[in-house]
This record gives structure tokens, sequence and C-alpha cells, in this order.
């Protein structure tokens, strides 16, 4: 609603032709140009003329028009005027960065960077890595870089690129930063997370041996097919079958906790122990 004025009351009726103007913002999409006639009655001062306000669905900055008075009948000391109508957003998008989850070796990590409702301006984030569990450039490629969501859409995806090695590891993570640099957004910062599956985890065997009996001890092969990056912990324990303790072996608890590593257990004549 915008009202024309005088300062005060006139004997007789003031006639004001009202026209509006773009200025940021335009007819139809933020409201609708009005060209009408209001009357100030004799001995009053206010009428006030309603301009339709367009609500839609986009972000946009505050924006105005203007709106136009010219008197064409009363007694005023001037003849024109100019007042602005702003009109504040009611859907300013939220910003976001992502999570998502990728295998090693899907060669790279796709992050969405988004807004929840589309935006009448492009939105401009700058988006840095950082370490967690998974570091660069032993798990993934340190990335900083600029994305720019286009005005009118609410998705863009940024490329990370994932280390696939040859080591077994525990599923990593790391954290993608986002900070908006330019646009119309209720939040200017957020982070979301990367997480690395593995595709080389390791499987673990206890070999077979054949040993002769004065041996002394048999060396049994303790083994995962490809290394790790952590320590692998077995507990090792022995079990009768048609060679029984203490007669053809001693029983024997004992620990291998090494990749390449053959656990041993020592033998005299025909005793494990």
């Amino acid at each position: 609603m915008y009202q024309s004025s005088i300062d005060n009351p006139s004997s007789v009726d003031t006639v004001v032709a009202i026209t509006t103007v773009d200025n940021s913002a335009e007819d139809p999409n933020d409201y609708t140009s009005t060209t009408v006639t209001a009357t100030i009655p004799a001995g009053q001062t206010t009428v006030n003329v309603s301009i339709p306000i367009t609500d839609d669905t986009i972000g946009e900055p505050t924006e105005d028009f203007t709106v136009n008075g010219s008197v064409t009948s009363g007694n005023t000391s001037n003849t024109t005027d100019s007042g602005t109508v702003t009109i504040t957003d009611n859907d300013t998008p939220a910003f976001t960065v992502g999570d998502v989850t990728v295998a090693e070796d899907n060669g790279s990590a796709s992050v969405p960077v988004s807004i929840d409702n589309p935006s009448s301006v492009d939105t401009v984030v700058a988006i840095t890595t950082v370490d967690n569990s998974a570091e660069d450039p032993n798990d993934y490629t340190s990335t900083t870089v600029t994305a720019t969501i286009p005005a009118g859409q609410t998705t863009v995806n940024v490329s990370i690129p994932i280390t696939d090695d040859t080591v077994g590891e525990p599923t990593e993570d790391f954290t993608v930063n986002g900070s908006v640099t330019s646009g119309n957004t209720s939040n200017t910062t957020d982070s979301g997370t990367v997480t690395i599956t593995d595709n080389d985890t390791p499987a673990f065997t206890v070999g077979d041996v054949t040993v002769a009996e004065d041996g002394g001890s048999a060396s049994v092969p303790v083994s995962i097919d490809n290394p790790s990056s952590v320590d692998t912990v077995v507990s090792i324990t022995t079990v009768d079958n048609s060679a029984e303790d203490p007669n053809d072996y001693t029983s024997t608890d004992c620990y291998g906790n090494d990749s390449s590593r053959t656990n041993d257990c020592e033998c005299i004549n025909s005793n494990y122990r």
C-alpha cells in the first residue's frame, strides 16, 4: 500500500496521477505496473494507492521501484513528487555442501554444492578441503576451487580426485568447506564430509606347512594378501587332529602382528612349544 499525501488539508480535492517505474524491482516479476488516479478529498491529507506485489519462490536481494505522482487538480505548492517502494524477499535460499560416500576406486568424489531454492543472481562459493582421517595426497587430492550456482538453478557439483592405492585401509573421510563470496543466501558458510570406502581390504590366511618330525619347529605363515595401513594382530591357537599335544607337538598360544611376518613356534625333537 502506497500513500499519497499533502502536509495540511486543502479546501478542494487534490487529484494526483500515479505511475510506477522499474528500478531493481521489475514488472511483472516483482510487482504489477500501475497507472491510476488518486484523489485526496477536501479536508483530508492522505489517500492510499494499492500496487500489487508478486510473491514468487525465487531468492532475491532487496529490490525497489519508483512511484511518481503528478497533481492534475487541486491547490499544492508543488505539482510532482516521487516515492520508493522497497520489497524485502521471503525466499532467501539456504546454502549447503553435501555429504557423499565414494569407493576408493571411483576416481573422484562429486560433491553437491546447493541452495534450497533458486536465486535471481549467481551464487559463487569458495571451496576448500581439510584432512581428517583421509589425508592429501595418500587418500585424495587437496582441492581449492570456485563453484558457481547459476541464477535460476540450485546445484553444482565439485569434483575432488580420490587416490586409488593398493593398501588396505579403514573407512576414512575428509571435510569440504564452502564459503559464499557472492550471492543472496541466508547463511554464508557450510561444510560437508566425503567418506572413502576401501577397495583393498586384505584377506587373512593361516598357511599350511609340512615339517619333518626332527625339524625342530614348524614355521606357520600368518598372512594378509595385500599390505594394510594398520597393524593386523592375530591370536594364534592350536587344536589337536591326528597329531596330539604333548606327544607330537606343544600346544601354542601366540600372536602375529605384521603383514609380512611368519609366526614361529619353537620345537625340540617331536614337541612344538
